[in-house]
């Protein structure tokens, strides 16, 4: 999520959820975990003052390098594991599981 974040920030979580395929009230519970280790602000809307926009912290933007190498370390040890076409086809099929069920 805080990946999802640092990529499109101002994001609300509506659209937050939207793109990451999980509900709204998970959404919420993890951005309330977020702002309170001090990685995401909330700030109101320009268009709407009611609705928040979540925007990544300084302290998120100072770990967004160290995040990407972690992924990347993930990523490489998953294909180490279950070799580099298993794994694109297990992504494939869960990318296509995912749009069924939207």
């Amino acid at each position: 999520m805080l990946h999802a974040i640092l990529e499109k920030p101002g994001l609300p979580p509506r659209e937050l959820a939207t793109e990451l395929v999980i509900s709204r009230p998970t959404v919420t519970r993890a951005l309330d975990g977020l702002a309170g280790k001090g990685l995401v602000d909330r700030r109101a809307s320009s268009g709407d003052g009611r609705e928040q926009c979540i925007h990544p912290s300084a302290s998120a933007v100072a770990i967004h390098a160290a995040l990407n190498e972690a992924s990347g370390r993930v990523t490489r040890r998953l294909k180490r594991l279950l070799g580099e076409e298993l794994l694109s086809d297990t992504v494939g099929k869960v990318r296509s599981a995912r749009s069924a069920l939207q």
